[in-house]
């Protein structure tokens, strides 16, 4: 079997990000100070977040730092004010910092099966669309 060339390697590359693409539009709008609003939907559920690129890191070279806030087995009004307060809670020197809002209220807020199908669609979306490098993704997060 024959290896591929720079070129053919490209343009499998460009194909496979285009395909990719479909479907995986992220919307932004802006809000304020820089940070974009956006949504994720799977598995019946939507999950709002929030997100700035930092720094002149060129595209496809991006980091992606999703950033979960605390909370959980609380009023809906008390996961905002975490959800709020993680938004502001780090800026990193370069690349995208996204501050997602959990779908839910529930104590596993962040551990329950609908959250890896929101978080890949996050994830495949920063990179097809975005210029997030798909190596230099992170998750952080505060308490729960």
């Amino acid at each position: 079997m024959a290896g591929l060339t720079k070129d053919e390697a490209a343009k499998l590359i460009d194909e496979t990000y285009a395909k990719l693409a479909e479907g995986r539009s992220l919307e932004m709008r802006d809000v304020k100070q820089g940070f974009k609003y956006f949504e994720i939907k799977a598995a019946e559920k939507t999950m709002r977040c929030l997100g700035k690129l930092y720094g002149e890191v060129k595209a496809g070279e991006r980091p992606l730092y999703i950033s979960m806030h605390g909370g959980g087995g609380a009023p809906a009004k008390v996961n905002d004010q975490q959800w709020n307060n993680q938004i502001q809670l780090y800026a990193p020197k370069e690349g995208w910092y996204v501050a997602p809002r959990a779908p839910t209220d529930t104590w596993n807020l962040w551990h329950e099966g609908h959250i890896d199908q929101l978080f890949s669609k996050l994830i495949e979306g920063m990179v097809a669309k975005h210029g997030v490098d798909p190596n230099r993704v992170y998750l952080m997060g505060y308490s729960a």
